[in-house]
């Protein structure tokens, strides 16, 4: 199974899913917690790898189409992630146990 953790925007409150048209391709599977810091000097969302904790929703991944678009509208070019605004990466979360996929803002923005 296929998992994604959203932080920010792609939270099912804010709507972005649904006008993106992935909102068929994830179930919701409820509240999660990410190891990481927030990070707000981007005047947007992002998170740093780090030894804070990020509250998060899970999802499962319905369809990996969702994916071509979540990379597109979080900037992650598969192809050339240090060119990426964001880095799709796969981490353990703190609660539940288990693994998801991750949008982190690229280490290039942190400077």
């Amino acid at each position: 199974m296929e998992r994604i953790a959203f932080y920010g925007t792609l939270r099912q409150s804010f709507g972005v899913q649904r006008k993106l048209g992935v909102e068929r391709w994830l179930s919701v599977l409820g509240p999660c917690v990410i190891s990481g810091r927030s990070i707000k000097h981007l005047g947007y969302p992002g998170l740093v790898p780090g030894d804070g904790e990020v509250a998060a929703e899970l999802y499962e991944v319905l369809d990996p189409r969702a994916f071509v678009i979540l990379d597109d509208y979080e900037q992650f070019n598969p192809m050339d992630p240090a060119g990426s605004l964001y880095v799709r990466k796969v981490v353990g979360l703190l609660t539940p146990d288990c693994d998801a996929w991750v949008y982190f803002a690229n280490e290039r923005l942190r400077r």
